[in-house]
């Protein structure tokens, strides 16, 4: 197994990836021999997670085979224990387990969403295809949109949320299950928190930005703006 740059988890390995890629092909028989682990993304694109590709070598039923596959980690650290308390990461895995599923079931133009592979909460991971595979690729930040990238943003987008009345249809409690707000009540002082140490690592970064002073100054001063708008404090 190769690992990429001492950032993999210990725990991600050939034997614990084997039974979540038996469930995943629905193929029992399958073995594992080799697992290349490089990024997944570019540095800045990840977030508030470690986005890992992991090359699979393996044999199902005599025959060899590879696969490409995305891990979506979040690791455990103090900045981000207050994402966790948040429930953003809860959200997002009673998505792909609840709900993509049934939207999957609607519609042949699936594409606003990869595959989920498996979900593991206790170790705050998710697995999924390999996007980049099937000629996935993201456009430059800095650069607009062009009229036919438009379109397929737009395309996705009322797919997602087309498929999402039919999910709702099938399962009509699924608000209940999605009904906690980020921002109020008991998750308040944690997405505080959050702000109030990503601020600081920006204010910390400042200086070294290359750009006119007024505009570091407008940096330093956003989490005040949040503070009194969306905090109330």
């Amino acid at each position: 197994m190769a690992n990429h740059a001492g950032l993999t988890p210990q725990w991600l390995t050939s034997s614990y990836l084997e039974p979540i890629m038996q469930e995943a092909l629905k193929s029992p028989a399958l073995k594992i021999h080799n697992i290349v682990i490089t990024p997944g993304s570019n540095v800045g694109d990840n977030y508030a997670c470690q986005i890992f590709r992991i090359s699979i070598d393996f044999t199902e039923n005599g025959n060899q085979s590879k696969k490409s596959i995305i891990a979506k980690y979040l690791p455990k650290t103090k900045l981000l224990d207050s994402v966790v308390e948040s429930d953003i990461y809860g959200t997002e895995s009673r998505y792909y387990k609840m709900v993509l599923p049934l939207q999957r079931k609607y519609t042949k133009l699936a594409n606003f969403a990869p595959i989920c592979l498996g979900v593991d909460d206790e170790k705050k991971t998710f697995f999924m295809e390999d996007l980049v595979v099937k000629g996935f690729r993201l456009p430059k930040r800095g650069v607009p949109l062009d009229k036919a990238q438009c379109e397929i943003v737009i395309d996705a987008l009322a797919t997602f949320h087309g498929t999402s009345l039919y999910a709702l249809e099938e399962n009509p409690k699924l608000p209940e299950v999605f009904n906690k707000v980020f921002w109020s009540g008991e998750r308040c002082e944690s997405m505080y928190n959050l702000f109030a140490m990503c601020q600081g690592a920006l204010n910390r970064c400042c200086p070294d930005y290359d750009m006119p002073e007024k505009y570091k100054s407008a940096l330093r001063g956003m989490f005040d703006q949040y503070r009194k708008e969306y905090f109330k404090v």
